[in-house]
C-alpha cells in the first residue's frame, strides 16, 4: 500500500510541477541517462545508429489477434509495422543518453507519422505493442513542438477512449486481454498526466489481479484456459508493466513470475496447449504458428523475466538470473536491457 500511495503521488506531483518544468511521467526523474554501462551504450548507439535512416512504416489498421494462418499478409504487414514500436523505443534512449538531433528527429518522424495514420480500434491484443511507443514518446515529450504534441496526445486520447468502451467476453474479462488492455490505458492515462483516471484504472487493475492472477500458487487464468506457458507469459509481460509504473500488485504479479521460472527451470515445458479450451490453438499449431508448438521455447520468457527485475534490487529468480546474464546480447530485447540498467543504477541496485 505504501508502494502504491508513493507512485501515485510521484505521478501527481509530477504532473503538477509539468506547467512549470516538463519532466518525464513514466521514467523517473531520477535517472541518470550518462549512467549507462559501456557495453549497453556501444550497442545501443549502434543499434540507433542503423535503424535511424529506415522510413516509418504506419499503417491505418492492425490485425493479428484470431488470425490463424502465419502467412496471412495482413499479420505480416502489422508485425511489419509494429517493428516501429522496438525502433522507436531504442531511438528515443539513445536521444537520450547522447543528445544527439538526429535521433530526436527519427523519432519524431515516427511518432507523428503513426498519430497521423493508424486509427485506434481499442482491440486489447492488436494494439499492445504500442506500448513502446509510449515509453519513447514520454522520453522526447518535452523536445517536441506543440504542434507535434497536438498530434500525438489527441491520438493517444481516442486510444484511450475506444480501449474504455471495448466489449469483453466472459472470458477475456478475465484473461490477457483485460490485463493487455489495463497496461495501455495505465500507460496513456499516466503519460497525458490524467490522475485521477490513472487512480481508477489501478483500482481495476488490482481488483483483475485478483480474477487473473489471484490463484495462491501464481497459476494465471490462462495457464488454466489454455494450458500453455505462452499465454501466461504473454500475460506477465503486460502485469510486469503495470507494477512497474504503479506498484499496484506486487505479491500477485511476483507470484505469477515465479511460476512461469519454475516451470521453466524445472524443464515443464512439454505438452504445451494439451488441454486448451480454446479451439484456435489447435487451428494454429497445425497452420505452423511456432508459439503454438507442443514444446515452450524459453527465450520467449526474457522480455518478462528483464522487466520483472526492473526497478526491484536484491537476487533474482535463477532462472531470471541466467536471462539476464546473456540479454544484452540480443537485440530484440536491448531497449528492456537498458531501462533495466538505467532504473535500477537510479535506485542503487
Amino acid at each position: 500500500m505504501r508502494a502504491l500511495l508513493f507512485t501515485l503521488l510521484f505521478f501527481i506531483s509530477s504532473a503538477a510541477s509539468a506547467t512549470n518544468q516538463c519532466t518525464t511521467r513514466l521514467w523517473p526523474s531520477s535517472i541518470r541517462y550518462d549512467g549507462l554501462s559501456v557495453p549497453l551504450k556501444v550497442q545501443l548507439f549502434s543499434e540507433a545508429d542503423r535503424l535511424r535512416s529506415r522510413p516509418p512504416m504506419p499503417l491505418a489498421a492492425l490485425a493479428s489477434a484470431g488470425i490463424v494462418n502465419p502467412s496471412d499478409p495482413q499479420l505480416i504487414a502489422s508485425r511489419a509495422a509494429l517493428g516501429d514500436a522496438m525502433r522507436v523505443a531504442l531511438l528515443a534512449t539513445a536521444y537520450r543518453v547522447r543528445h544527439d538531433a538526429l535521433d530526436l528527429r527519427a523519432t519524431r518522424e515516427i511518432l507523428t507519422a503513426w498519430s497521423t495514420t493508424y486509427i485506434p480500434t481499442g482491440h486489447p491484443v492488436d494494439e499492445s505493442r504500442l506500448d513502446l511507443m509510449i515509453w519513447a514518446y514520454d522520453l522526447v515529450r518535452c523536445e517536441l513542438s506543440n504542434d507535434d504534441r497536438s498530434k500525438i496526445d489527441p491520438w493517444l486520447r481516442k486510444i484511450l477512449e475506444k480501449k474504455g468502451t471495448w466489449p469483453f467476453g466472459a472470458s477475456s474479462i478475465r484473461n490477457n486481454q483485460h490485463t493487455h488492455q489495463l497496461k495501455l490505458q495505465v500507460l496513456i492515462s499516466l503519460i497525458l498526466g490524467e490522475n485521477e483516471k490513472a487512480k481508477s484504472l489501478i483500482a481495476e487493475a488490482r481488483a483483475h489481479a485478483l480474477a487473473n492472477i489471484g490463484d495462491p500458487n501464481g497459476m494465471s487464468y490462462d495457464y488454466k484456459e489454455r494450458d500453455a506457458l505462452h499465454y501466461h507469459v504473454f500475460n506477465l509481460e503486460a502485469w510486469d508493466e503495470i507494477e512497474l509504473v504503479t506498484h499496484c500488485c506486487t505479491a500477485l504479479v511476483t507470484a505469477a513470475g515465479n511460476f512461469a521460472w519454475n516451470k521453466i527451470q524445472s524443464g515443464d515445458v512439454f505438452h504445451q496447449f494439451a488441454a486448451s479450451e480454446i479451439s484456435i490453438d489447435k487451428k494454429r499449431a497445425a497452420a505452423g504458428h511456432a508459439y503454438a508448438a507442443d514444446h515452450y521455447d524459453e527465450s520467449r520468457a526474457a522480455r518478462a523475466a528483464l522487466v520483472s527485475t526492473t526497478g526491484k534490487c536484491g537476487m533474482p529468480h535463477p532462472y531470471v538470473a541466467k536471462v539476464l546474464a546473456k540479454a544484452s546480447s540480443d537485440t530484440h530485447l536491448l531497449f528492456f536491457a537498458v531501462r533495466r540498467e538505467l532504473w535500477n543504477t537510479s535506485l542503487g541496485c
